[in-house]
């Protein structure tokens, strides 16, 4: 016999399993693991900031027995600078521009679970950003057509972790010749 004890301490076992299940079942969990689209890296991981080379106040000044060491580790600094981005210029100004150009549009979730941004920028060019979380990183790839010179040229691909604080960027020479050119660790 059965005592009404050991019923309602078995119902009450049930219950809360059935709240647990139901609970922790949500709409939510059936979508994309990936429903939000990754953070696109800072434009200064491309393009270097000049802004704490402010030339508009004084450097200091030479002292008698020479150059003071800071102006000329102020200079250094800058003329690095001013170096590495006359190189992402001169060799990189397309897919500078496109990579500029992504911040202005939203991405579009597609069907392999990647964020993709298209646009058209400049005079007819058209750019394809595509972002696809993996793990604890973001894997990223540019690709560029400009019209009758090439189709979806892979400019550049890279990684960076979640919070777009850190990773790397592998650029191409040109479509003309598509091997690696430079890698950016930022």
């Amino acid at each position: 016999m059965v005592n009404f004890y050991e019923k309602s301490e078995k119902s009450f076992w049930v219950l809360i399993f059935l709240s647990l299940l139901l609970f922790n079942c949500s709409e939510k969990d059936s979508l994309a693991p990936n429903e939000t689209a990754p953070e696109i890296p800072p434009q200064s991981t491309l393009i270097m900031d000049f802004n704490s080379f402010d030339t508009s106040v004084a450097l200091p000044k030479i002292s008698p027995n020479g150059i003071l060491q800071q102006d000329a580790n102020w200079r250094w600094a800058a003329f690095k600078v001013g170096v590495w981005n006359l190189i992402i210029v001169a060799n990189f100004a397309i897919p500078t521009a496109a990579f500029i150009e992504s911040f202005r549009h939203d991405p579009e979730l597609q069907s392999d679970g990647s964020w993709q941004w298209a646009y058209n920028f400049g005079i007819g060019n058209s750019a394809k950003l595509t972002g696809k979380i993996v793990g604890n990183e973001v894997q990223w790839a540019m690709r560029i057509t400009k019209p009758n010179q090439y189709t979806d040229f892979l400019w550049f691909t890279g990684e960076s972790n979640l919070l777009a604080t850190e990773g790397e960027w592998h650029l191409n020479a040109a479509p003309n010749n598509p091997v690696p050119y430079i890698d950016v660790l930022w």
